[in-house]
Order: C-alpha cells, then structure tokens, then sequence
C-alpha cells in the first residue's frame, strides 16, 4: 500500500451530487448484464468457478483489509465509474462497503438454497434495500465480514440441495435466474466489490 494510507490529516470530502440509491446501470450496460451475463454467462459459467471466484475475491478483500485503522475505514472515498455499481455507491468507505457485502451476501444465501430445494422465497429484490446502513463500527464490519464468507464453500454446500432445479427468483438486472445463476451472481458481486476496494485504497 501506498505512504498515503497513513496520512491521518485529510479533511472529509463534500457529499457529491449522485444518483439515488436503486436507480440502475447505465443503460447500454444494463443491456450488456441482462443479456449477456444475465443470460448467458451465469448459466454457462459451472458451479466450480464460481465457488473459486467467490472465494478468491474473499481472500483478496480479507488481505486488502488487514491492518487498516478504523479511520481509514470509514473515510468515503468518491471513485470512478467501475462496472457493476450504480452511481449512489460510488461514494463509499471501505467499512460501507463489507457491510453491503454481508447484507448481500446473507441474502443470495437464503436465495441460492431456497431455489435449489425448488422453493422459491416471497421476495421481491429491491436494489436500493441492500445499501449500508452505518448503524455498526468499522471494525464490527470487518469481524461479520469475515464471519460470513471465511467458511462460505462449506456452509453453502451443506445448505444446497441440487444446482440443477429450476425454481427461479426475479433479479432486477439480470431477470428470473436459477440457483446456479444466483450463486454466479453472488461470486461476480464479490469481484465487484473487491474491485471498488481496491480504488478506495488508491484514494486513502
């Protein structure tokens, strides 16, 4: 990491002007999610990949963390567009984002499982219902972090009964998608994720 992460003196940045919280990719992007990796990508891509992309990108969130203070934790950084996030998470810290993380993560859980016993649970996913709420400290974010994903190959396999059914749970980016394609959804996400981190750091 960079000699910047330790400067303690910035000042906090103004709340940028952003679009609300649920309002969507960008249009030709959405296009591209829905079509291509909605409906092609997550049903091709097997259960083995995604398991080791899910838990790659833990490992690379969990290292990129160690050792950071809760003040660098908890400084909202504004990044550029990445693919993958709306405009409202653009202006996150670190701690805001593993909470989403964990938000998310708990559901697709209760998601995946619930499709691949062929039960489809009463939701109806709403994207701007899974931000971060801050109503926890920085540190108690990256503890449930790792509590939710350290073990997550295991806890999932214990909890699916076939990645073959058929059930099928509305998303709103990528439609009415299976457990296999929730469970792709689920990895990507944590890449995602990972990745908004990292230009977080290039900002501290």
């Amino acid at each position: 990491m960079t000699s910047s992460r330790n400067n303690q003196n910035q000042q906090p940045l103004p709340t940028p002007s952003l679009q609300a919280p649920g309002a969507g990719l960008p249009f030709l992007e959405s296009l591209i999610v829905r079509y291509y990796y909605g409906g092609y990508v997550s049903k091709k891509t097997s259960v083995e990949q995604n398991f080791k992309m899910l838990c790659l990108f833990t490992s690379k969130i969990l290292k990129s963390i160690e050792g950071l203070t809760s003040e660098q934790l908890e400084r909202k950084i504004l990044i550029p567009r990445i693919s993958g996030i709306e405009d409202s998470s653009r202006f996150w810290s670190i701690a805001m984002t593993l909470e989403h993380l964990v938000i998310v993560g708990t559901n697709m859980k209760y998601i995946i499982s619930e499709l691949s016993h062929n039960r489809v649970p009463p939701l109806k996913v709403d994207i701007s219902k899974v931000k971060p709420l801050g109503s926890k400290s920085s540190t108690e974010y990256g503890i449930e972090f790792k509590k939710k994903y350290e073990n997550i190959e295991l806890d999932l396999k214990k909890e699916i009964g076939t990645w073959n059914s058929k059930a099928k749970l509305y998303h709103p980016w990528i439609g009415r998608s299976t457990a296999q394609q929730w469970f792709w959804l689920m990895a990507s996400h944590q890449g995602i994720h990972y990745h908004q981190i990292k230009q977080i750091l290039k900002r501290l």
